[in-house]
């Protein structure tokens, strides 16, 4: 019998599972059975034999691939495109079925393509990265880049389902499998005393309870909140700044790690943010990034939670004490050196 845990996410029109455990391709048969028609959109960086697993699976299939390099600067309308160009000339209709395997970029290009391709096609995403994992694969947020700024052309779109299989992280990177935990430090602070304290011990031996706990706090926070108007805000703890500072390092500075010098500006309680910048340390975050507050509020006016000069900047006060609090952009130069 497999260790397999099962979440199942509600929102107002949609339910999906999400499957956490390792070596559980077997149970993607489960979600696909009534597709006559299945594009996977995969990373290149995944190991081979990983991804067969999953291959092997849908084999039995009208399957299609596609392959795609897994970064920012392909996080674009341009790979959209040519996504919908394999889907149309190979004649994908709605009951046809699209399949990211990889990282948050993967899942974000390819809940796009399906939320837009004939007005809206289903998806699945099997996850290969703590990043994705943890954050990215769930709650059908999707979208590209657009002038090198994040996430600007998007939509909201549940998945059908979601795969989280462990099996994918034993051949990750140490600087991407630590890079993608930074959300799970956040998922801590927002809603889960215990799961920030994880971090503070010996959190590798317990990846798959970080996990599983943080995806429990977007879960619940996706389900009272799916389109953002208000309490899902708070999962964008660290974005502002982090985004910021993502638009002007690109690839340089990943995610993850830009979330997390995103924290230093937001952090309200100074014994807070120590026990933050020990667990950043800890993961490898270079603290010490150097950023000209004022280029760094120039990228934030084109951030698209901006209006009338004002943005919704998530502070935390405390562990499981984070709030929205309305600021005026002219007033984020206070936030230097912070």
């Amino acid at each position: 019998m497999l260790n397999m845990k099962k979440i199942t996410l509600k929102t107002k029109n949609n339910a999906y599972d999400i499957l956490i455990g390792t070596n559980i391709a077997v149970f993607l048969s489960e979600y696909i059975s009534i597709y006559k028609k299945i594009l996977i959109v995969y990373s290149y960086n995944i190991n081979e034999c990983d991804l067969n697993l999953y291959i092997n699976i849908l084999k039995a299939k009208n399957l299609f691939q596609y392959k795609i390099i897994d970064n920012e600067e392909n996080k674009s309308t341009d790979e959209v495109m040519k996504i919908i160009d394999v889907l149309y000339k190979n004649n994908f209709e709605r009951n046809s079925l699209v399949i990211s395997i990889g990282g948050g970029v993967v899942s974000d290009i390819v809940g796009f393509t399906a939320s837009i391709y004939k007005r809206g096609i289903s998806y699945i995403n099997i996850p290969t990265t703590t990043l994705s994992m943890i954050d990215a694969s769930i709650g059908g947020k999707t979208g590209v880049n657009y002038n090198n700024l994040k996430n600007m052309i998007g939509s909201f779109y549940q998945p059908k389902a979601v795969i989280i299989d462990l099996i994918f992280l034993k051949s990750l990177p140490i600087k991407h499998f630590n890079n993608g935990l930074v959300e799970g430090v956040k998922a801590g602070l927002i809603g889960d005393k215990k799961l920030f304290e994880l971090f503070e011990n010996s959190y590798l031996d317990n990846i798959e309870e970080i996990i599983y706990k943080s995806l429990i706090v977007k879960k619940l926070i996706v389900e009272e909140d799916e389109l953002e108007v208000g309490k899902r805000k708070l999962l964008n703890l660290g974005h502002t700044f982090g985004h910021a500072i993502e638009s002007i390092y690109l690839d340089k500075i990943h995610h993850g790690e830009a979330v997390g010098l995103g924290f230093k500006y937001v952090i309200r309680n100074e014994e807070v943010k120590l026990r933050v910048l020990k667990i950043l340390e800890k993961l490898g975050v270079d603290l010490n990034v150097k950023i000209d507050i004022n280029t760094l509020i120039e990228k934030i006016k084109n951030d698209k939670k901006v209006i009338d000069d004002s943005i919704d900047l998530i502070v935390c006060w405390g562990i499981e004490d984070v709030r929205v609090e309305r600021i005026r952009l002219v007033d984020l130069i206070k936030y230097e050196g912070v």
